[in-house]
């Protein structure tokens, strides 16, 4: 029987038992008895306490090589193999690996400041990242390395590569686009009901071409890094207010509101508001969003009432 174990000389320091070979005593021995007096020292009782004693050697060299590995790959808090802008974190503590990213951007810092040319629906310009908030977070970006994998057998082998989190203010880089777009951007035609006569008449809702602010910022955040020229599309903005609910607005209040006069009655007397008068009082007012919000107007519809008081009660004087 022979066992050899010896520590690999790997340039990873990972450590590793090697077993070069193994000899097992032949199972064919005959099998076990008591032992009798005088019976010699190599009888089958001793061939047994061999097998267990190497059994038990080659378990506690295993479970040593598996100790180290897993202490190998555990080292730190970032897992090995993870890297950051090609930069190398993995077994480093995050205080270490903030550090190390740290010197990396430095080396950087003219390549990061680099104005970005922007192309917003064929037109282009400049945009100095620092005028709009560009920036890498580095300690959320230590976070999302040292969370780039938790299994075991991922932390032992292969490697992978960790986007660093950018940051950007999004107003700002909003109002910087809107400027290279200029005139070009297509609004919205909103919903509307006014009346001809008393026939309800209606505007359909259309979605615009314009800049969604927080599409505009991933795109950015995606493209700086990149030191690219980038492209910020444009998306389509639609009204609040869709087609059916203008349809729905028509049949349940527009149509009905001036299907018929209306008399209001109060302690002062009537009034009685017809279809005409309902129709240059009732206001459906779209706001910046699309959204239509009906309304009256109470001096039209004042305007256009007629109003019928009680006799008047006067005592009529007496010429003298």
């Amino acid at each position: 029987m022979t066992l050899y174990g010896e520590k690999s000389s790997q340039a990873d320091d990972r450590p590793t038992v090697q077993v070069t070979a193994v000899t097992w005593p032949d199972d064919g021995a005959a099998p076990e008895t008591v032992p009798t007096p005088g019976e010699p020292d190599g009888g089958p009782r001793r061939q047994r306490r061999v097998r267990m004693l190497l059994a038990a050697g080659v378990t506690g060299g295993v479970l040593a090589a598996v100790a180290g590995a897993g202490a190998w790959a555990y080292a730190g808090d970032v897992p090995r193999g993870t890297s950051v802008l090609g930069t190398e974190l993995g077994g480093r503590s995050r205080a270490d690996a903030d550090r190390e990213l740290r010197v990396e951007l430095d080396k950087r810092a003219a390549e990061l400041a680099t104005p970005l040319k922007v192309t917003v629906d064929g037109r282009t310009a400049e945009i100095n990242p620092a005028d709009v908030g560009l920036a890498v977070d580095v300690p959320a970006t230590v976070a999302a390395a040292a969370a780039a994998s938790a299994h075991p057998v991922s932390r032992l082998v292969g490697s992978r590569t960790v986007d660093p989190v950018v940051t950007v203010d999004v107003g700002r880089l909003d109002d910087a686009l809107r400027k290279v777009l200029g005139d070009r951007a297509q609004g919205m035609t909103m919903p509307a009901i006014t009346y001809q006569g008393s026939t309800p008449k209606v505007v359909p809702p259309k979605p615009g071409l314009t800049l969604d602010p927080q599409r505009s910022a991933e795109v950015v955040r995606a493209g700086w890094l990149a030191n690219t020229p980038i492209t910020v599309p444009l998306v389509e903005k639609h009204p609040a207010t869709t087609t059916e609910e203008l349809d729905r607005l028509v049949t349940e209040l527009a149509k009905p509101a001036v299907a018929a006069p209306v008399t209001v009655r109060t302690g002062r007397g009537s009034m009685r508001i017809p279809p005409a008068a309902i129709a240059k009082s009732l206001r459906f007012t779209a706001d910046k969003t699309g959204k239509l919000t009906p309304s009256v107007d109470v001096k039209r519809l004042r305007a256009h009432s007629v109003t019928t008081w009680p006799p008047s009660r006067c005592r009529r004087r007496t010429p003298r």
